[in-house]
């Protein structure tokens, strides 16, 4: 399981998600069940590229990009 944040205030950007994939190892077979806030759409395509069971509090439908472009504002 992988266990992020969870507020819905947390957006979890792809390269959070990506950092905590790659200390899984690919190929055991084991099902990733992913939980937090918010992911962007990026954090979900990679989720489920590896097959992952995603659960969270919103729909975010936001990308990387254009979250960290509001959030400069």
């Amino acid at each position: 399981m992988l266990l992020f944040r969870c507020s819905r205030e947390d957006v979890v950007l792809s390269r959070v998600v990506k950092s905590a994939l790659t200390k899984l190892a690919e190929g055991s077979g084991e099902k990733i069940v992913a939980v937090a806030g918010c992911f962007t759409a990026d954090s979900v395509q990679l989720l489920q590229q590896r097959g992952a069971v995603v659960l969270q509090l919103c729909e975010f439908h936001w990308t990387d990009e254009s979250y960290d472009s509001i959030r400069r504002r």
